[in-house]
């Protein structure tokens, strides 16, 4: 799995988004906000595995197994279908 090339993940003033480009750009014209835990995980798509996502959530969030796993689900999933992450 990795992160579509044409989205870039920027940050202002504390907001992250995702911007983006080439042929994306056609699609979704501006930025698309990310969450702290959405920024988290797509930080580390391209180089970790689903549960070690999960697994590297828990030294940074204050949540539980489950909890981090399916919100890695959830996130991943909507990113796959939309264009975002490909498998």
């Amino acid at each position: 799995m990795k992160t579509n090339k044409d989205f870039r993940l920027r940050e202002l003033a504390d907001v992250y988004m995702l911007v983006s480009t080439g042929e994306a750009a056609k699609k979704y014209p501006g930025a698309i906000h990310l969450s702290e835990t959405a920024r988290f995980i797509w930080e580390r798509v391209d180089t970790m595995s689903r549960e070690e996502i999960a697994e590297a959530m828990l030294t940074e969030f204050e949540i539980d197994l489950p909890t981090a796993q399916r919100d890695v689900t959830v996130f991943i999933d909507q990113c796959i279908k939309n264009g975002l992450i490909e498998e």
